[in-house]
């Protein structure tokens, strides 16, 4: 791996990886270390939305940014990743969900985005085959999608052909920090110099964080993904509905999620940052399933937050597949059916399970830890990360490369908790 780099990326998701083609087109020296493989975590298991529909007014001018990237982006890395643009619908079945729609509309319209609110007949117009009783919605005819796992490789590679370094099966030992200074990284039995390290990890940052005594607010939240044949074109364009959410690939299979069906599956983490989630967990309590077992069990085993514990625990779960909820992926079927009844009864291709990271306001924390320099921030971004994640990519490389960026990531920065300066979730899609 060689024994120095200019900067160090723990983390081979969209963000990691996107950072790092960014970082090398400006000729910086970058190594980045994956556990697993490229993309094995959430970035591959990601639904593939690239929206700038309700965002929080935090995110968007990041999203309009990595929204005008997407188009080009396939060329530019020469790979075939799916990219289609044909906009993305979230519809309402209720008066209150169409307030909040049209509130969020209200809210964002100072950014341009070029959103349409749409009555029950607009939504007949769009997809004339969806069955269901609707109040109205929203539709962003620039939105679009892709598939997540061949977009991050992608980035690899074309970062890999710019110089990058990019090194998977890879363990973080420990960060090493002297005198407020990050000095470089331990992987493997290998101690690697670099006077930057940036934590992309994703579920696993806030623990990696602890052994150089950091603390990142952060819950797991795990979700469920069906992709189903239903031998026929659906739609082009991605649509959330109360009961599922769902995209066609253009080779014709669709994916379906349910985004208020989640299982948070109690650690120590969520134990020790439970008042800060309290809030966000209240507003949407109907959302998630608590689960408290195996792996609290697992954490109270290792409760000494020390690098080899930490090592440890982070070897031991390579290559695990975060198990999908059978329950939620027989719901995200019937729900389909009900809405495309003509697809009979559609064959499901493969079920999985995803762990999305987030922090009690949904949204990432980017840029230099204030206790710690040359530790970089890149997590947190609370199922929202692959979408935005070639303008995070890009926002980062500026300000590791000159120390300032072109957007504004004041939002985002690490210490806002505890300063006091966050964002209300309620604005939050």
């Amino acid at each position: 791996m060689s024994g120095q780099a200019d900067v160090i990326i723990i983390g081979g998701g969209i963000i990691g990886c996107s950072l790092a083609w960014e970082l090398a087109k400006r000729d910086v020296d970058v190594l980045l270390l994956e556990r697993d493989d490229i993309a094995f975590g959430q970035s591959s298991r990601a639904w593939g939305f690239v929206r700038q529909q309700r965002r929080h007014p935090a995110e968007i001018p990041l999203m309009k940014a990595a929204n005008q990237m997407w188009p080009t982006l396939s060329a530019e890395l020469e790979a075939d990743f799916e990219w289609t643009q044909h906009g993305i619908m979230a519809i309402a079945d209720s008066e209150e969900r169409m307030s909040y729609y049209r509130d969020w509309y209200e809210q964002t319209r100072e950014f341009g985005i070029e959103t349409q609110l749409l009555t029950t007949r607009d939504i007949r117009k769009l997809n004339p085959d969806m069955q269901g009783a609707w109040v109205g919605g929203i539709y962003t005819p620039g939105d679009g999608h892709a598939e997540p796992g061949q977009a991050t490789k992608a980035f690899a590679r074309a970062a890999e052909k710019l110089g990058a370094r990019i090194r998977t099966g890879v363990t973080v030992d420990g960060i090493d920090v002297d005198g407020g200074q990050v000095r470089g990284v331990r992987a493997n039995g290998e101690y690697i110099r670099a006077r930057t390290v940036v934590c992309a990890a994703g579920t696993w940052s806030a623990r990696l964080a602890r052994t150089i005594g950091l603390d990142l607010l952060q819950r797991s939240v795990r979700q469920t993904v069906v992709e189903v044949e239903p031998r026929r074109e659906i739609s082009r364009i991605a649509t959330w509905t109360p009961g599922v959410a769902f995209r066609q690939r253009p080779g014709g299979t669709v994916y379906l999620a349910r985004p208020d069906d989640g299982d948070m599956d109690v650690d120590l983490d969520a134990i020790r940052n439970v008042g800060w989630f309290i809030p966000n967990y209240l507003e949407n309590r109907d959302a998630f399933r608590i689960n408290i077992g195996k792996t609290l069990l697992r954490d109270l085993k290792r409760i000494r937050p020390t690098s080899r514990h930490f090592r440890k625990q982070f070897a031991e779960s390579a290559g695990i597949e975060p198990a999908p909820n059978p329950d939620v992926a027989q719901r995200c079927r019937h729900a389909f059916i009900r809405l495309f009844p003509h697809t009979g009864n559609p064959e499901v291709v493969r079920t999985w399970g995803g762990v999305i990271d987030t922090t009690p306001d949904a949204l990432p924390v980017m840029g230099e830890a204030p206790e710690i320099a040359g530790f970089v921030w890149a997590t947190g971004f609370s199922g929202h990360g692959f979408g935005i994640g070639p303008a995070a990519g890009k926002a980062l490389a500026q300000l590791i490369d000159s120390g300032q960026s072109e957007f504004d990531l004041t939002p985002f920065r690490p210490d806002r908790f505890q300063s006091g300066y966050s964002f209300d979730t309620t604005k939050i899609g």
